[in-house]
């Protein structure tokens, strides 16, 4: 998904059982999140407006 140029969000990935994986406190358009580490399966990212706290849900699918 694509943010516009002004919005700043904080992330958190997190496992089906709440286990925060990994925390990134400042992320812009166009950044990519590493995620080489999580092993395969579903988890969750957590996307959090600087401005808002508007709290976005994303469940995605790790590949292998």
């Amino acid at each position: 998904f694509m943010l516009r140029n002004d919005v700043q969000l904080s992330a958190r990935i997190v496992s089906l059982q709440g286990q925060e994986l990994a925390a990134f406190a400042s992320i812009q358009n166009g950044v990519s999140l590493p995620v080489a580490h999580l092993q395969p399966g579903v988890y969750i990212l957590l996307l959090q407006g600087a401005e808002s706290g508007t709290v976005y849900r994303y469940r995605f699918i790790k590949m292998q």
